[in-house]
């Protein structure tokens, strides 16, 4: 915990004309006290909204804020880099929330918190909070941004996350708070699934469909797409599928079936129904979103899946069922760097 001095003691012309400056006088920022104590380099800064007073001492989290941080740190398997964490607060004066601040207020205070940063030389930024989200981006909404990389600040990726305070009162959120450090650490620092080797092909002819068999060995991610929800009436237009072939390497295909821009081959419809049966009806694990209505489709069109099916939805109602569970949802919680693909 970075403990401060008293602000009641300091003085800070560079914040003149600012409103909170004039109702709070002589409370005001501690910016030039903070640079003091401050380490020249960090890994990960952690920004709260403003200082708060704990045991009569000012500090941007409180000691149990911290914990809960360096818990989903740990948790995560970086325990390592605890000793490069750093936490100091987007606006200097001690009680400020975003609602206490003009448009005018919040660039006037705006100095502070980049001096802070140029000294620390972070890889990684949380904003924890609307606030100082706002204020290293000039972006509000958080619910909407939380977990992603939604800005460069200086060429520093800043993700928003929920404010510590928030998930201690509401424990329920305690599984995506931890979950977007995760990520974020994930895809900054230590730069997870960068040399993944991805293909994609479209099986448009019976030649490409056959030279597909190589790959019915592999467990395999389902996704279709169709022209209505009743499986009795409504048809599959598009089926793709997902190889994981180990290493890091994934083998993607979409065939389709009865999409309305594709024109069959000949015994189109046969080829495609022998090819999937070749793939479902062995014994590697089959990976689908809401399975039941996959499998009621595939079944009507001819179809069989066996072996071990795994069902992503109930998968995440296992983990926390009090969070939305639709395929977009995961992509938020697991992928936000690809949030913007479904």
């Amino acid at each position: 915990m970075r403990i401060l001095p008293d602000p009641f003691k300091l003085q800070n012309n560079s914040c003149n004309g600012c409103s909170i400056l004039e109702k709070n006088k002589p409370c005001h920022s501690i910016m030039d006290h903070e640079e003091e104590g401050f380490p020249n380099e960090c890994s990960i800064l952690f920004v709260s909204e403003s200082f708060k007073m704990e045991f009569g001492e000012l500090t941007p989290f409180t000691s149990k804020e911290e914990a809960l941080i360096e818990s989903a740190i740990e948790k995560a398997g970086f325990k390592h880099l605890l000793g490069s964490v750093e936490y100091t607060a987007a606006v200097k004066c001690p009680s400020v929330k975003d609602k206490d601040m003009s448009k005018d207020d919040k660039d006037i205070c705006r100095q502070h918190i980049a001096k802070t940063i140029e000294k620390c030389k972070p890889s990684l930024i949380f904003v924890c909070g609307n606030l100082p989200m706002v204020m290293l981006t000039k972006k509000s909404g958080i619910m909407n941004k939380r977990g992603k990389i939604i800005d460069h600040y200086e060429g520093i990726p800043v993700v928003p996350i929920y404010n510590p305070t928030q998930v201690i009162v509401e424990p329920q959120n305690d599984y995506l708070f931890s979950l977007d450090i995760q990520n974020a650490i994930e895809q900054v620092l230590v730069k997870a699934d960068v040399n993944s080797e991805f293909t994609w092909i479209m099986i448009d002819d019976i030649l490409k469909l056959w030279g597909l068999d190589t790959y019915t060995r592999f467990d395999v991610a389902i996704d279709i797409e169709t022209t209505g929800l009743d499986f009795l009436k409504d048809k599959i237009q598009t089926i793709a599928l997902s190889f994981d072939m180990g290493d890091n390497k994934q083998y993607t295909v979409t065939i389709p079936v009865h999409h309305p821009e594709f024109v069959q081959p000949k015994g189109w419809i046969t080829e495609v129904v022998d090819f999937l049966n070749r793939v479902f009806r062995n014994h590697t694990v089959k990976v689908l979103h809401k399975a039941q209505f996959d499998l009621k489709f595939l079944k009507q069109l001819g179809v069989e899946v066996r072996g071990v099916i795994s069902d992503t939805k109930i998968m995440q109602h296992l983990i926390d069922e009090n969070l939305p569970k639709s395929l977009k949802d995961l992509v938020g919680y697991y992928f936000p760097s690809e949030q913007g693909i479904i």
